[in-house]
C-alpha cells in the first residue's frame, strides 16, 4: 500500500493525558511544551494538557472535578506563558464556567470533551446547551472554532457547528465488522451528505440473530448496490465480510467524502432555558474570522498504530490525529520523528526529556 503524504497542517497533537491516566502515569507539561516549541509551526493545532480527575472518571465527585478543572486552567497559563497557544479542553462534567472562561479569555479554539458514562442528561441534550450558549449571540454560528473530541456519530456530527472532530468510530466500527454506507442515489451516485447507514458484514451466523442491518439479510437489490459501491473503490463484498483493514478502509472513504460533501450550518438556537445558565457574560459580537462555518475538519486516531497511515490513500482531506505521550514511550520517538521528517517542512529531531524517578510531576500541581 502506497503511504500518502500527510500535509503540513493535517496533524493535530493530543497530550495523551487520558492514556497516560490510565497507565497509572502522569505527562510533564514541561516536556510537553518543550516538545510543541519543536513542531508547532508543523501542524494544524495541539490541545491543553488536561488534568483527568482523582479515582474513577465515571464516579468523580464534583470536589474532584473542581480541582482538575483549576489544575488543567493552570497548566493552560503555563503553556501560554511559554509563547504557545493551545486549545482547551471543556469536559462534560465540569462547571459551565470553566468554557465561560475559556470564551472570555479570547481563545480562538476550543474542544469540548464528552463524558460517555453520564446518563443522566443525554449526549445530544447536553450538546444542545453548550450551543445554544455558544451561538446565541452570532446567529447561529460559534464565536470560536469548537473541536469535538471523540465525536464520530453521524449524527452528532450533522447536527452541529463543528470547525473540526477527532474520533476513532471508523477502526472500532471496522473491528465490528461494520461498515458505514451513503445514500445509495437512483442515478447511481452517492449522497454522503443527507444520511448514512451502518451495515454488518459479520458470519452467516451473525446474521441469524439481526434484522435487514446484516448483509445476508438485505435482499438481493441492496446487496447489489452494496457490491456497486464497493466495487467503485476497488473491493468485493467478500473482502469487506473477511478483512477489517477493508472494512476500516472503506469507512475512512465515508467520512472523507462526507466531510468534503457536508456545508456546516448555523445551529438552530432554542429560545429556552439554558442547562446551566444565562449567556450575560457571554461577549456581543466576539465572532473570530476564524470560526466562519465551512466544510468540517475530521482527524482520525491511528490508535498508534503507524502502520495503518497507508489506508490514507485518496483520503488526503483528512487529518491524522496523534498522542504526545504516545511519542514518549520507549521504542515510538523514532517512528514519530520519521513520521515528522517525512510529513512536515524538513527534517526534525524529536527530544523529549526523561525526567528521574523523584521529579514531581508539575501536571498536578
Amino acid at each position: 500500500m502506497t503511504t500518502p503524504k500527510v500535509k503540513k497542517h493535517n496533524i493535530i497533537l493530543d497530550s495523551g493525558a487520558y492514556s497516560a491516566w490510565r497507565g497509572g502515569k502522569e505527562v510533564d507539561v514541561q516536556n510537553y511544551i518543550q516538545f510543541l516549541h519543536q513542531i508547532k509551526d508543523q501542524i494544524y493545532g495541539y490541545f491543553n494538557l488536561d488534568v483527568i480527575p482523582k479515582g474513577n472518571t465515571r464516579i468523580a465527585n464534583q470536589e474532584h472535578l473542581e480541582d482538575a478543572a483549576k489544575k488543567s486552567w493552570k497548566n493552560l497559563v503555563t503553556m501560554r506563558k511559554a509563547g504557545l497557544m493551545p486549545i482547551p479542553v471543556y469536559h462534560r462534567d465540569e462547571r459551565f464556567y470553566w468554557l465561560e472562561k475559556m470564551v472570555n479569555e479570547g481563545f480562538p479554539y476550543i474542544s469540548i470533551s464528552l463524558n460517555i458514562y453520564r446518563r443522566e442528561i443525554s449526549i445530544q441534550k447536553w450538546l444542545d446547551s453548550v450551543f445554544n450558549y455558544l451561538c446565541s449571540r452570532n446567529h447561529g454560528c460559534p464565536p470560536v472554532r469548537i473541536h469535538g473530541l471523540g465525536i464520530g456519530k453521524p449524527e452528532i456530527l450533522t447536527a452541529y457547528p463543528w470547525h473540526s472532530v477527532d474520533c476513532t468510530t471508523w477502526l472500532l466500527m471496522a473491528v465490528h465488522t461494520r461498515v458505514m454506507l451513503p445514500k445509495f442515489l437512483e442515478d447511481g451516485t452517492y449522497d454522503y451528505a443527507r444520511s448514512c447507514s451502518v451495515m454488518t458484514f459479520g458470519t452467516r451466523l451473525q446474521a441469524q440473530s439481526m434484522s435487514n442491518l446484516h448483509y445476508h439479510n438485505a435482499g438481493p437489490e441492496m446487496q447489489e448496490m452494496c457490491n456497486r459501491y464497493f466495487e467503485s473503490h476497488g473491493m468485493t463484498a467478500a473482502q469487506i465480510m473477511d478483512d477489517t483493514d477493508a472494512r476500516a478502509k472503506m469507512n475512512l472513504i465515508w467520512y472523507s467524502e462526507m466531510s468534503k460533501a457536508l456545508k456546516v450550518k448555523p445551529y438552530h438556537v432554542e429560545h429556552k432555558p439554558f442547562l446551566f445558565r444565562d449567556t450575560d457574560t457571554m461577549p456581543e459580537h466576539h465572532a473570530d474570522p476564524l470560526s466562519k462555518l465551512g466544510r468540517i475538519k475530521i482527524f482520525v486516531v491511528m490508535s498508534g498504530s503507524m502502520e495503518r497511515i497507508g489506508m490514507l490513500s485518496g483520503c488526503e482531506n483528512l487529518g491524522v490525529l496523534y498522542s504526545f505521550y504516545m511519542i514518549r514511550t520507549p521504542g515510538m520517538q523514532e517512528r514519530y520523528s520519521g513520521m515528522f521528517n517525512k510529513y512536515g517542512k524538513g527534517p526534525l529531531e524529536l527530544q523529549v526529556k526523561k525526567r528521574g524517578k523523584r521529579a514531581k510531576n508539575r501536571s498536578t500541581k
